[in-house]
């Protein structure tokens, strides 16, 4: 069977010798104008699967390599009109921090707000996402993000879905060291989720978590999406390594969760690890709903993998 991670990040009534535990990912969301950064921050600490402490900020507050030292990702956007304010010298600043291990996640609008940057400014911009620079491009109200690849950490247990707001925003190529995993539906050669992680981590993401309130993105806040962008932060901030585990047997859905894993997959108890053997050799107990749908997972019983 494929492996999918489906990293659950927090693992309740769990069996002896398995504690609850999860790397916790510090995050600065960069916001200006009438961006909706404050919602967002608030969006990640009322966190599911992983352990966020994220904070809204201005590009004063993360363009020196001491300020960003406090942080294991950052996000950017705009909120639809190029009021970000973002600087040349915060973009300079990111670039550094990235190279050496950052990560950044740039979500919708990004590709429209970096049209108007020239010189240094727009070369940083366009270093720290895994998109190449080019014309920003979108889909109206009601349409499909398709994941192409389900495999993957940021991608893990989501399918394809209709998005929530007024757009989704897509790019029209990838950088040469990046990795597509969504696209806009009916766009063949779109980019709507992509990843790269030769230069530290970056991700992209189309979805206007950071637009003003105008776009309509509160829907964003919850459910498919919200489980979207936990796991690209989670995953570009690096999230720590954790115990993971193959289940024996198909799990047994309680509540009405209508996502429980399967047998044969892999998933991630969110117990911090360095190596194997520090993971219990077993995982048996209760998950919650992986799509963050009512109800658990019960009869949760695996056998350890790995330790990543």
């Amino acid at each position: 069977m494929r492996r999918s991670l489906l990293a659950f990040g927090v693992v309740v009534s769990l069996g002896a010798g398995v504690t609850p535990a999860s790397a916790q990912v510090r995050v600065a969301v960069v916001f200006g104008g009438n961006m909706t950064g404050p919602d967002c921050a608030a969006q990640l600490n009322d966190d599911t699967f992983f352990d966020f402490e994220a904070s809204a900020v201005g590009a004063a507050d993360v363009d020196e390599a001491g300020e960003l030292a406090q942080y294991d990702a950052v996000i950017l956007g705009d909120g639809g009109n190029r009021q970000a304010a973002y600087t040349p010298q915060m973009f300079a600043a990111i670039r550094e921090w990235m190279d050496q291990g950052g990560g950044v996640v740039s979500v919708g609008w990004y590709n429209y707000g970096t049209d108007t940057y020239q010189g240094q400014m727009a070369l940083d911009a366009d270093y720290v996402a895994p998109f190449l620079d080019g014309p920003y491009r979108f889909l109206g109200r009601g349409g499909t993000l398709e994941i192409l690849d389900d495999s993957h950490p940021i991608t893990a247990g989501i399918a394809s879905f209709n998005y929530n707001g007024n757009n989704l925003e897509w790019a029209t190529a990838l950088d040469e060291n990046a990795t597509r995993l969504g696209r806009a539906g009916g766009q063949a050669d779109s980019v709507a989720v992509a990843y790269q992680e030769e230069n530290g981590r970056s991700v992209y993401l189309g979805g206007l978590y950071l637009a003003q309130p105008g776009y309509n993105n509160g829907g964003l806040r919850s459910g498919i999406e919200d489980q979207l962008l936990e796991q690209a932060v989670a995953w570009a901030g690096g999230g720590g390594t954790s115990c993971n585990y193959r289940l024996k047997k198909d799990t047994k859905s309680k509540g009405g969760c209508e996502a429980c894993p399967s047998g044969g997959d892999v998933i991630s108890s969110g117990v911090e690890c360095e190596e194997s053997a520090d993971c219990a050799k077993k995982l048996r107990g209760t998950i919650p709903c992986p799509d963050r749908g009512p109800g658990v997972c019960k009869k949760v019983k695996g056998k350890r993998t790995d330790c990543s």
